[in-house]
């Protein structure tokens, strides 16, 4: 079936006007929110209140609990004086397919090593395993396994690299702890879980996911490796939840206003765009 574009030209020409009036009021929200934020910089105790009451309130509210005294603080750090190692792991997948011919799914992880200050070339390989077994298929009820068994399963990969590349450097500088090295991984160092696995699942030790999550970075502390998460596009908006609360009286501060602030079309990275080139904010913890 073709699509006949003459039918939407009007569609789009009138979408084209809301995303301009969408941007003028976001940009008047950002504006208004980094004053709200200028004002409001000093964490006092009536605000670490309501951050208290708002978490008691909604379990899923996600808002930033300051580790500094000011929520607008801007940090630039020192620069390293000696070379760095980097490492990175980044993986792909194909997802299980009913409809395929044969069930299976793949999983690929890639990764990098690049020493600055060596001269040698990048280390860059792949590892790409394929699942084809019941075992590995089929879930304990006989069903296909989810894309989130899949994602899971990636990520304990990547963090399995990442573990393995930061041994093999160390061992290659004789146990030397002094260089630094990174470890970079794609997405949030924060294992992402749906409503669905917190409801039922409400302790670390009882995760196996979790659970492999916190024995690999406690590897990675070990071996003195600093694991950094990357977002290209971040979506949270921990801060502005936060940020929210400063105009609300403690007693309001219930299910419903939480849920309902003003800033809910904004981004942190909406907010924080004015950071200058090499500078951080102060420093959150998530909820």
């Amino acid at each position: 079936m073709s699509l006949e574009l003459s039918k939407i030209s009007d569609q789009v020409g009138q979408m084209g006007q809301a995303l301009a009036d969408r941007q003028r009021r976001h940009d008047e929200q950002v504006q208004q929110a980094r004053q709200v934020l200028k004002e409001n910089a000093v964490v006092t105790e009536a605000l670490r209140r309501k951050i208290g009451t708002a978490c008691r309130s909604d379990e899923s509210w996600r808002g930033a609990d300051p580790a500094d005294e000011c929520l607008d603080r801007r940090v630039r750090p020192a620069s390293l004086r000696q070379p760095a190692t980097l490492l990175a792991a980044d993986g792909s997948q194909i997802y299980p397919n009913r409809h395929d011919i044969a069930p299976f799914f793949l999983v690929n992880i890639g990764s990098i090593v690049l020493r600055q200050g060596s001269g040698q070339a990048p280390d860059v390989a792949t590892r790409p395993t394929i699942y084809f077994e019941d075992g590995d298929l089929y879930d304990d009820g006989g069903h296909l396994h989810q894309p989130e068994h899949v994602d899971a399963l990636r990520a304990r990969q990547e963090l399995d690299m990442l573990v393995e590349l930061a041994e093999a450097e160390r061992d290659a500088l004789g146990g030397d702890l002094t260089r630094p090295i990174f470890a970079l991984a794609d997405g949030p160092l924060l294992p992402w879980q749906s409503q669905r696995q917190r409801t039922r699942v409400n302790e670390p030790a009882s995760d196996p996911h979790l659970g492999h999550f916190i024995a690999r970075l406690e590897r990675l502390c070990a071996l003195h490796v600093v694991p950094i998460g990357y977002v290209d596009r971040p979506s949270s908006a921990n801060l502005l939840r936060t940020l929210e609360l400063t105009a609300l009286p403690l007693e309001r501060v219930d299910r419903q206003t939480v849920r309902h602030g003003p800033y809910r079309s904004l981004t942190d990275r909406l907010l924080l765009a004015d950071l200058a080139p090499n500078q951080r904010t102060g420093l959150f913890a998530s909820i």
